[in-house]
């Protein structure tokens, strides 16, 4: 996911570059300075969002979150970029639809890896079979033996407490995960509306930093 800001007038951008070669180093590092003291206040604003938005296990993936400062040319004005490397995190700031049979895990939520290798499993042991419900849809059902309970333990324990079983008898079916042909995400991050809302407090640290008058 990234975010950019860009001016669409092309005269407005040569005339920029311009600028920012005829000024002097020392108001580039200025900028620079505003921006990287914004990028401090923004990191930890961004991932706090995400964080109360989305179901996070991985503190990794809130490290991935930040605003940082591009300086290399010095040629042209710095720039201030927010963003992520997790490329499917954009999915969740603007939604999306994806289409194709997938597999949707019933009764909570299961890693990726962790779901591939229970049904991977099952498939193997030749416990995996698919039935239609009274709604239509498509089940992956797998039956409560004891050569699947390593597969199973977690999938039947989070079925129980939805159901509100305390005990699953042997032989009976266990709804694994439903088959769909289209995923609608809806949108839930606020990213790029969060990011806007600073730019004039941007605009007015780069003033005051940069001590230019109107």
């Amino acid at each position: 996911m990234h975010l950019r800001l860009r001016i669409d007038d092309h005269d407005a951008q040569a005339r920029l570059q311009r600028l920012a070669r005829t000024l002097p180093e020392q108001t580039r590092q200025a900028a620079r300075a505003a921006l990287k003291e914004e990028a401090q206040f923004l990191t930890p604003l961004l991932r706090a969002h995400v964080a109360a938005t989305l179901r996070v296990s991985r503190r990794s993936f809130l490290s991935s979150i930040k605003a940082k400062v591009y300086d290399a040319k010095t040629d042209r004005m710095p720039a201030l970029w927010a963003g992520s490397k997790v490329p499917w995190l954009g999915v969740h700031e603007h939604g999306a639809a994806i289409g194709g049979k997938m597999l949707i895990p019933i009764n909570g939520r299961i890693g990726r890896k962790t779901f591939k290798r229970i049904v991977d499993g099952l498939m193997r042991q030749g416990n995996a079979f698919f039935v239609r419900n009274s709604r239509g849809q498509v089940v992956l059902m797998a039956e409560n033996i004891a050569e699947s309970d390593p597969l199973l333990r977690g999938v039947k324990r989070r079925y129980r407490k939805a159901e509100g079983i305390k005990r699953l008898k042997r032989g009976v079916d266990v709804p694994i995960a439903v088959l769909v042909n289209r995923v609608t995400v809806k949108r839930r991050l606020r990213v790029e509306q969060i990011v806007m809302g600073r730019v004039p407090a941007i605009g007015a640290r780069l003033i005051k930093t940069m001590r230019i008058t109107d």
